[in-house]
């Protein structure tokens, strides 16, 4: 007898790949399918990063906002100021590590903390943001 159980990121996949825009542009990471591409791929695709944004809300500091998936919102919070720029830089090095189906590799990532002290570093050497010039 087969089992029917879905995840909870399955029915979550099933929920945002059901709208019928979702045959034009990715819920998930907003791409356009210019192609019109079979909708199947997207779908096993959209589980990484889906995977991703849960471990950090785990993992993550308490008061980070979710994690962006789609590049528009990963460059609007890297725009932003604070926290939410550190959770853009951190959600575009996560979705580069690892390859196609590895994307999204958190395992092998630095985690958030670790991330954010080497980017505040390299933001205080090259003057980045302002830092050099805060009192600590």
């Amino acid at each position: 007898m087969a089992s029917t159980f879905k995840s909870i990121i399955e029915r979550e996949i099933d929920r945002l790949f059901d709208d019928p825009d979702a045959a034009h542009t990715n819920p998930v990471n907003g791409a356009i399918n210019w192609a019109r591409q079979p909708i199947g791929p997207q779908r096993k695709a959209a589980v990484a990063p889906l995977l991703a944004r849960e471990w950090f809300a785990v993992y993550g500091p308490p008061d980070a906002p979710r994690l962006p998936l789609s590049h528009d919102d990963v460059e609007d919070y890297r725009n932003a100021r604070g926290l939410a720029a550190v959770v853009g830089f951190y959600a575009r090095s996560l979705s580069r590590r690892g390859y196609g189906r590895r994307s999204y590799d958190f395992g092998n990532h630095p985690s958030f903390d670790d991330f954010a002290c080497g980017l505040m570093s390299i933001a205080m050497e090259r003057g980045l943001w302002g830092l050099e010039t805060m009192k600590i």
